[in-house]
């Protein structure tokens, strides 16, 4: 129902869960973003919503070892500017375990539906509480591969790759990797004129050849704790670039995550922690014009 909502964290990336119904409409941006608010709503990076229809899908399944075949659940993602993104690596790991708690069955393998694309997942912790993810295969020939390409964006000249994970990033080589940079450039990059569509935006810093580190400005979300979809993009412009090799760490603010490259595809692995669920009130629900 409209009220009811679950939420988890992913390294400090919170997403709140909600389900599509006919008395469940999906909520309206603005609605998204008073969910969202951390002073006059529950708080979260952004929200999941459950679409409703369950398939079977044949793509992806060798990935995680589930066989020739996969149970899919439809996922639409929302910022919590209240825009629509195609992927979210963290918001794949959150809702592979809210499925996996919800359902009588317990699937440990199952594939999910996304605006950027299906994604087979695998439950690897017997609580849920650990998660692998296969984002598929890095995009770089975006209308011409650009890869440590010079460029400026505020009056700061930088190492630009462009890199696609389902959805768009920015990695960028060259300046601070700090949280304050990060606020600093981030908007700016996210905005340019060469994004129409905005872009997610890291600063990459090689560690060793099994470890980068990464601050992150999210598309329609801003600075972040971590980000599945940006240590990917991240780990795969450093790999592209022969800095590193197939498996490492990704040191985000909120904690390490893991990136391995198996064909050419990148598996995500990382904790999911429950935080609780509830219902909001009805005074909440009709602010935000939804059923209540």
């Amino acid at each position: 129902m409209a009220a009811h909502f679950s939420k988890y964290q992913a390294l400090g990336n919170d997403y709140l869960v909600l389900h599509e119904n006919d008395q469940c409409p999906v909520p309206s941006p603005a609605a998204l973003r008073a969910m969202c608010d951390r002073h006059s709503g529950q708080g979260s990076d952004g929200v999941l919503v459950e679409t409703e229809g369950l398939v079977v899908s044949e793509g992806g399944a060798e990935s995680v070892g589930a066989g020739p075949a996969l149970r899919s659940f439809g996922l639409r993602i929302f910022n919590p500017d209240g825009s629509e993104a195609e992927k979210s690596g963290n918001g794949l790991r959150i809702f592979a375990r809210h499925i996996f708690e919800t359902r009588p069955e317990h699937p440990r393998r199952f594939a999910i539906a996304t605006k950027g694309g299906l994604a087979a997942v695998a439950i690897l912790a017997d609580d849920g509480s650990l998660v692998r993810v296969d984002m598929g295969r890095p995009e770089f020939d975006l209308g011409g591969e650009t890869l440590d390409r010079e460029a400026t964006f505020g009056g700061q000249s930088v190492l630009m790759s462009l890199v696609s994970m389902g959805n768009p990033h920015c990695v960028l080589r060259g300046l601070p990797v700090d949280e304050a940079t990060a606020r600093r450039v981030g908007p700016i990059v996210e905005g340019d004129h060469l994004f129409p569509s905005k872009t997610n935006v890291q600063l990459l810093e090689i560690v060793a050849r099994d470890e980068i580190r990464i601050e992150i400005w999210e598309r329609g979300a801003g600075y972040t704790l971590s980000s599945g979809s940006s240590s990917c993009a991240a780990a795969a412009v450093a790999r592209r670039l022969g800095l590193v090799g197939e498996a490492l760490r990704v040191r985000c603010p909120g904690g390490v995550l893991r990136v391995e490259f198996v064909d050419e595809r990148a598996f995500l692995t990382g904790p999911v922690e429950k935080v609780c669920e509830g219902d909001f009130a009805p005074e909440f629900l009709r602010k935000c014009g939804l059923p209540c």
